[in-house]
């Protein structure tokens, strides 16, 4: 084992998306001297998976998917490896080895291998030029082709991703369905009073719902997919879009002995596992939640960012703790915006729920409140105040003057802050 006397550190990073990047980063805030290798499977620059339903939708050019260019990585004297998969560790000796036998040693070495999507079952080589999940660049690119011909499309999940892809590819002359296996959209984020505004929304686009249906399996007929649900009904279309979530990608970990894993690698407030010299960060890993202190995955961007920093700030010797993230969405599909924020649903207790609905127009609020102080909202349409939302549950601040108006319409900034602080 290298000694930790010996010299600049090792700093070895598997993964290249948002925890590897702000990692490097968090790093060279401290550490010039280092050495920073990154590993990756993918063969291209960091970018971001938030971002391609944009890019499907022709919205925004591919370059624009980048977060960071070749310049970052030189500027960060940051040696690549890509488009080889990281296999195993060897945490006794701090090696990782990768998929052609070789093997790099480091001092300190982050786990920031994200997650992968969700298949209800193995898909056949027949069956998958028809059937895709939306993650990478690539997946982005088979979706693009297929829907350009495609004439029924059917999308496998109605929560965030799922609709996304819906308003990206939805088109006249072209029969679009989303058969999700609970009772109504966005089932794990929002209530059905709000889920049925936006049905509605999507029902006037010509999109179909097919509700309580759960996808067990595909199989070809014809010059078509089916999609098998638990009820036997055969679904047909041209393509097929999965978007029934994600799991962390623990693989890794879980080949090398001694990395603890629960639903993700459990990390601490410092990014560290509970192997010496070794963290974890982004949707791979298991962090405290700021609201409710206990420990969960919590896939976001924004938190992948955080926890990366955090990450490297501690690997460059740098002691920052971690105070713990929240789930935070912002969906924009057919002239409706949804903006989630920590907890969407109540979970028992004290929480108390402020809730203004105004179907005509379109509009949903509703605030979750603990003792006076926000701990979630649910904003449909009307949603200005999202950030100070944010900043109120950050903050632990008791609303008691503002609960009266805060359901019916958004706070304004100034007159809150003053009021508050």
């Amino acid at each position: 084992m290298r000694s930790k006397l010996s010299g600049a550190k090792r700093q070895l990073i598997i993964g290249n998306s948002a925890a590897a990047i702000n990692a490097i980063r968090g790093i060279r805030e401290k550490d010039n001297s280092c050495s920073i290798t990154v590993i990756s499977a993918e063969k291209g620059n960091a970018y971001s998976p938030v971002l391609t339903p944009y890019y499907i939708a022709r919205k925004i050019p591919k370059k624009t998917l980048f977060v960071v260019d070749h310049r970052f990585y030189r500027n960060h004297k940051v040696k690549r490896i890509l488009g080889k998969k990281a296999v195993a560790i060897d945490a006794p000796r701090q090696w990782v080895y990768l998929e052609d036998n070789t093997r790099l040693g480091y001092d300190y070495l982050l786990i920031a291998t994200g997650a992968s999507p969700v298949l209800p079952a193995p898909v056949r080589a027949s069956i998958e030029p028809y059937v895709s999940t939306l993650r990478t660049i690539q997946d982005a690119e088979k979706i693009i082709e297929l829907a350009r011909q495609a004439k029924e499309i059917l999308i496998v999940g109605a929560g965030l991703l799922g609709l996304q892809v819906a308003n990206a590819i939805n088109k006249p002359g072209v029969k679009l369905t989303i058969a999700e296996y609970a009772k109504h959209v966005l089932p794990e984020k929002i209530d059905a009073e709000c889920a049925a505004l936006i049905q509605r929304r999507l029902e006037d686009q010509g999109i179909s719902f097919l509700f309580e249906r759960a996808v067990k399996g595909f199989k070809k007929k014809g010059s078509k997919v089916c999609a098998v649900t638990e009820q036997g009904e055969e679904l047909k279309a041209n393509l097929v879009v999965v978007g029934i979530g994600v799991n962390p990608n623990t693989e890794l970990a879980t080949r090398s002995s001694g990395i603890e894993i629960k639903e993700g690698i459990v990390i601490d407030d410092f990014m560290k596992t509970n192997v010496e010299n070794i963290f974890a960060a982004g949707d791979v890993s298991e962090g405290k939640n700021f609201i409710s202190g206990q420990r969960q995955i919590i896939p976001n961007w924004s938190n992948a960012c955080l926890q990366g920093r955090t990450a490297g700030l501690n690997m460059a010797g740098h002691r920052m703790k971690y105070e713990g993230g929240m789930t935070e969405n912002i969906l924009s599909i057919f002239g409706l915006t949804l903006a989630t924020i920590g907890l969407s649903k109540p979970t028992g207790g004290n929480v108390e729920a402020l809730k203004y609905s105004n179907p005509q127009k379109g509009i949903y609020r509703k605030i979750l409140l603990d003792d006076n102080k926000i701990v979630g909202a649910v904003l449909l349409d009307k949603m200005e105040d999202s950030g100070l939302i944010k900043n109120l549950i950050q903050n632990r601040l008791d609303i008691s003057i503002w609960k009266e108006k805060l359901a019916r319409a958004p706070l304004d900034m100034g007159k809150a802050l003053s009021a508050l602080w």
